[in-house]
This record gives C-alpha cells, structure tokens and sequence, in this order.
C-alpha cells in the first residue's frame, strides 16, 4: 500500500494563520453588514412613524383630546410613555417597539431621539432633499444714485470712485465645503423643484439666533430674500409698518402680515412657530413694557431677521454703530432698496428687534446709509418687510 503522507506542524499553523486572517477581515464586515441591515430597517419604520404623524395630525382635531398642543404651537411625541396622551393615540403598527421622542412644528420634526426595536438611524444617512443650492452666477444692478456720500455712489460704485465700476454686484459665489456670510443661494422655497435664480435668491447670514436660549445653532442656517415682499410676493416699494398700534413691545405684528405663508412658501418652515422677542441686548423689555417670549409666526415660513443675526455676519456686535456704510462690504443686505435707485424703492426694512430704550422705536437696514438704523413702528414712509428662511445644513447643497 502507498503511504500517505500528512500535513506538517508548520502546514497546520500556517492554515490555521490564514483562518484567523480571513476571520478578523471578514468577522466585522458581516457584523457591519447587520448593522446597516438593522439601521435601514429602523430608517424605514421612523419614517413610517413620522408619516403616520403628518397624516393623523392633519386630519385630528388639533384642540381636541387627541392631540395636545404644546406652548409653542407644537406638538412632542414621547413613545416612551404611551399610558396617555397623543401617543396612545397615533394608529402605528408596532408602536410598541417605538422608543425616545420627537417634536412636530409647523410640518417640520426636530429634537429627533426616535429608536425602532433599540436601533436608531445613523447620523451619517442621507441628507434629504436638497433646499438651497449654490448659485451660479451673482445679481447685478447699476448704480443710478448720484449722492456724494449716501447710497451706492457713496459706497463708490461709479466709474471714478473706490469700487472702480458703476455695477453692483451682491453677494458671493463662495467657497465648496464652506458656508461665508453673503454667500448667494437659489433656494427652493415653493417645492415646485426649480432653483430660479431670479425670484428665488436668498442669501447666507449666518447660524441660526435661538431667542429663546440666546445663542447660536450651527445646524441651521439664516438666509435673507434678495427683495422686500408685500403678501408674499417681491415688491421693492410697498410700504409696511411693523406695528401700526405705535407701540414697539408686542413685536412686529403688523410687518409679518407681509410675509410669504406656509401655502406660499410651502417648502420652508421655521424651527419654532413660537418666538421669543429681544431687544438689541437681548433683554426682554423695552421702555414701553415687556417684549413677548411666545410671539406667533403661525401661518407663515419665513421670520424677520434678528439684528442678533446682522451683527454675527458683519462680525460686529456694536451694531448699530450709527455709521454710514456700516454694511458696505456686507451688499447683499441692500439689494433691491433704493442703495441702487431712487426709482420708487423702499428706504429700509424692518429687523424683528425693538429698541430697549424706546416705547415706540424698531430697527431697520437702511439702504441709504448702508447700515442699520431705527424708526417709530407705526411708519410707512420707507419701511418694507424682507422675508428670512431658516434651513437645516443638510439640506443646503454647499
């Protein structure tokens, strides 16, 4: 008979070398394989728990027992009690494997802590549809003013002054990766899918100004309409005052009936409906009486911005230094107010601060002096109203 031969101790520890290799390799492959099965299946549940939200609240008497609204015109969903209250409520199959919270304002969910069966979705899943998108080419206007030291002549914007040019040009292209004050963005605001660089420019300001906490969000950017409004629609000489009872403590009640609605502007929304007014100190009083901390934007998608929010992009929280020019490397504040053209445009438009000192005074930008200023609220003889959007970084294509 023919000897077999067998494997030697060195075959056996080198197969056994081999083994252990190709399981280190392929041990936390396959563990990453069940843990992006069991993340996708949770992604798929949340969201069928998030659309049975919109759905039921739609459609449920949102001052009934069903659902509580909360101080802030919102609603928070906590599956980790569903002994009582909306939750109990909501028709969701498997609600029971729901876990943690979230928040539903003004069709938009945030303070997202939502688990399905232990599992929650990873940070890094896509960003969702995409809002704002860089822009590509940047307004233009020419400058008309012939004033020596005010509007756009002043600023230099003719053929011998500092600017070099008589041609305006607002905002910026920017960087990749980046997020610059001024950077110009197409944003779709409407939900119709188009990106009009004509009608629907924005500008980038800056994080978002929490009224409430006093502090900044980095998670949402600021952004400004090129244009005043007037129901929602660009119009650069209707006439608004921020509140025509005279008295600059109950907020800019009058100035957000301009505003674009949640119909209007239907693919934007603010992260609180509820808002907290300040004064350029961020205190909560002026001279006239206390300053509402649940001012009501219900009804529209976009706010008045803070001048919290124009000191943090003009890198100036001295604002306002009662200087012209104050904003002259910050244009895009300007755009389409009569810094350009005497042709029948507006001054300025409102910001949503009061002044502390004052029972009857609001600020404003100013087009003419380039910088921001303040006016009795009551006034219609140069104050607009210029929409600002709130929207989360992840869905801004930068």
């Amino acid at each position: 008979m023919k000897k077999e031969k067998g494997f030697t101790l060195i075959e056996l520890l080198a197969v056994i070398v081999i083994l252990g290799i190709i399981t280190v390799i392929a041990v936390p492959k396959v563990l990453d394989i069940i843990n992006k099965s069991k993340e996708s299946a949770a992604s798929s549940s949340i969201k069928l728990v998030k659309d049975a939200i919109k759905t039921q609240v739609a459609s449920s008497d949102l001052t009934g027992p069903v659902f509580t609204k909360e101080t802030d015109g919102c609603y928070i969903f906590n599956f980790d009690d569903q002994t009582s209250g909306n939750v109990k409520a909501l028709e969701i199959k498997n609600k029971d494997k729901v876990s943690g919270s979230i928040k539903y304002c003004n069709n938009t969910f945030s303070d997202d802590t939502l688990k399905f069966d232990g599992n929650s979705i990873s940070k890094d899943e896509p960003k969702g549809k995409i809002i704002c998108k860089r822009a590509t080419t940047l307004h233009t206007e020419e400058c008309t003013q012939t004033d020596g030291s005010m509007f756009c002549s002043g600023a230099g914007y003719t053929a011998s002054g500092s600017k070099g040019t008589s041609t305006i040009t607002y905002g910026n292209l920017g960087t990749s990766g980046t997020l610059t004050t001024g950077d110009s963005f197409d944003c779709d605001v409407n939900g119709d899918g188009e990106y009009n660089p004509e009608t629907e420019r924005f500008y980038y300001v800056s994080d978002y100004y929490n009224t409430s906490t006093k502090s900044f969000e980095n998670d949402t950017a600021v952004l400004i309409y090129y244009n005043n409004v007037n129901l929602g629609n660009p119009n650069n000489n209707t006439k608004s005052s921020y509140d025509s009872s005279g008295e600059n403590w109950h907020g800019p009640r009058t100035a957000i009936e301009q505003l674009p609605t949640t119909s209007q502007w239907n693919n934007v929304s603010l992260k609180n409906i509820s808002r907290t007014i300040l004064n350029e100190n961020s205190s909560n009083i002026t001279t006239g009486g206390t300053l509402p901390n649940k001012f009501s934007y219900e009804g529209y998608s976009s706010r008045l911005i803070t001048i919290q929010e124009v000191r943090k992009a003009a890198h100036n929280d001295n604002i306002p230094i009662w200087k012209v020019g104050e904003l002259d490397d910050y244009n895009y504040f300007v755009e389409n107010t009569s810094f350009s053209s005497p042709n029948g445009r507006n001054l300025a438009y409102w910001l949503e601060t009061p002044c502390s000192d004052s029972s009857s005074l609001a600020f404003g930008v100013y087009g003419h002096n380039r910088n921001v200023g303040s006016n009795d609220v009551p006034h219609l003889g140069v104050y607009s109203v210029r929409p600002a959007i709130e929207v989360s970084k992840k869905n801004i294509e930068y």
